[in-house]
């Protein structure tokens, strides 16, 4: 289910209650690893929800926060923080700290701090349980504090660079299902927040993950701006030998857009938060694959060799693209991983989970680490996370619109692809009779493939016919050459009835 943020605000208490720091001189990265390394040597002890405010979506959504009463609002901070309780979804409370130079104080909120129109009273407790928090800057106005940075529910947190608007997710980690168990979300249980200085760019956050089979210690510097950045670092403890660990995981939404439109009865002209995966590979390459609403769940497994750049991307920057003026899909940004020096061996994975509508997340992808993670060797890895809605400038022609449907003449035993690429910038002119088409499939016979000029981009336009695939599931590649040179990405799409 897509995660609805309602932002509330706590006031905080000033007495040093960490059980990692208290009578430290000085908190650092190092603190947290010591409590996620300690806590993977104990049983798993889920946090108790016995506190959890009852509230339903209505409820839930019109309780308000007070902006007057923001955490650093006390400060000449470049930054303000408010908090959320726990309620509706939001059923796992968090312990949230703030360090100020070292010395660490427990945030906590009150009834006072929020702004209650649900019709369902709040304790008078100084302890109401949180659930998450979002941060706010001048990010567009220097009048204005724009919301750019959210944290809530499990391992997720999302951003927004300038002008964007909210759209996919992040999660700390992917822990899939093996030997028969089911897969875990594991819980950022305790942040502590750094209290910035008047003229930092930057906010430092650290975090403890825990769940059944693990534990991590996390730490995010995040930069807002034309590209909002974070920085993450993470070392991971095993509870048990854990298999199947994905890194950098991204979660997303994808209903329909001109790909699978014929299968949707929607007025609109698409709904996505993502319409492709992408991988720039150090060998210069670009594998860009069109996203699906699959019938059935599909796991996708691409390159092995850690890539320059990895993610899921939002393609479509047009409101007419979507014929949707409510949900902004066009500000919604892309989010790409980019490996650290510290990243392991593995693989870039995609999953597409069927959905019924645009209410699911129903896309994740992520690095799937190589080895297993050991009890006695922890998992250590480091990548920027960047959410822009401009991608990096490339001398390939992309991928922009992908296409497919039954003949409209003759027989209709084959299918039809159509596949737009077009360059970043505009070319002057394309010659059509000095490129080729490179196109295969895993099953059935590729026809007729043929390249032509599309007068709208100025780019070009592929397309060819899928014959004798029928009861199979065919991968299919293609690619635009010049003289033998690949000038386009790679196109990939799974085709399935």
């Amino acid at each position: 289910m897509k995660k609805k943020f309602y932002v509330l605000t706590a006031i905080f208490t000033v007495t040093i209650t960490s059980p990692i720091c208290a009578g430290k001189a000085q908190f650092t990265f190092t603190n947290v690893v010591e409590q996620a390394q300690l806590l993977a040597s104990r049983p798993y002890t889920p946090a108790s929800d016995g506190n959890v405010l009852k509230l339903t979506y209505d409820e839930y959504r019109n309780i308000r926060f007070d902006n007057s009463k923001s955490v650093f609002a006390d400060t000449d901070s470049p930054f303000r923080m408010q908090l959320f309780p726990t309620g509706y979804y939001f059923t796992r409370p968090i312990t949230l700290y703030r360090v100020d130079n070292g010395n660490v104080s427990e945030i906590k909120a009150q009834k006072s701090s929020f702004i209650n129109t649900s019709g369902k009273e709040l304790p008078d407790s100084v302890s109401i349980p949180l659930s998450g928090f979002r941060v706010s800057t001048h990010l567009n106005s220097s009048k204005i504090w724009d919301e750019f940075l959210v944290f809530q529910g499990a391992s997720y947190f999302r951003a927004v660079p300038k002008s964007g608007a909210y759209g996919l997710s992040a999660r700390g980690l992917v822990i899939q299902p093996h030997d028969g168990k089911t897969e875990e979300f594991p819980d950022f249980t305790t942040f502590w927040i750094l209290t910035p200085k008047k003229n930092d760019k930057t906010l430092e956050i650290y975090a403890l993950l825990e769940s059944e089979s693990a534990t991590g210690a996390y730490k995010f510097i995040v930069t807002p701006g034309e590209e909002t950045k974070i920085d993450v670092c993470a070392k991971v403890f095993a509870r048990e030998e854990l298999n199947g660990v994905g890194i950098a995981p991204l979660t997303s939404m994808f209903y329909f857009n001109e790909s699978n439109h014929f299968a949707i009865d929607d007025f609109r002209a698409a709904s996505h938060d993502s319409d492709g995966f992408a991988a720039n590979l150090k060998s210069g390459e670009c594998i860009w694959r069109q996203l699906r609403n699959p019938r059935n769940v599909e796991y996708s497994s691409f390159t092995n060799e850690i890539p320059q750049s990895f993610g899921l991307y939002q393609r479509e920057r047009n409101s007419i693209g979507y014929q949707d003026f409510e949900t902004n899909y066009e500000a919604r940004p892309s989010a790409w991983i980019i490996p650290g020096k510290n990243f392991p061996k593995g693989s870039a994975d995609l999953l597409e989970i069927p959905t019924p509508d645009d209410t699911n997340d129903n896309i994740v992808s992520f690095w799937k680490a190589q080895e297993k993670v050991q009890k006695e060797k922890p998992l250590e890895f480091d990548y920027t996370l960047v959410f822009s809605t401009h991608e990096t400038k490339s001398n390939l022609l992309r991928t922009i619109s992908s296409r497919s449907g039954l003949p409209t003449y003759g027989k209709k035993n084959y299918r039809l692809f159509v596949v737009d690429f077009a360059a970043d910038e505009k070319p002057k002119q394309i010659q059509i009779e000095d490129i080729t088409a490179d196109v295969s499939s895993s099953s059935g016979t590729i026809k007729n493939a043929r390249i032509e000029k599309n007068p709208v981009t100025g780019g070009v336009r592929l397309c060819f016919e899928l014959h004798d695939y029928i009861g199979t599931n065919p991968e299919l590649r293609a690619r635009i050459l010049k003289k033998n040179k690949q000038i386009s990405e790679t196109w990939l799409y799974r085709w399935g009835e």
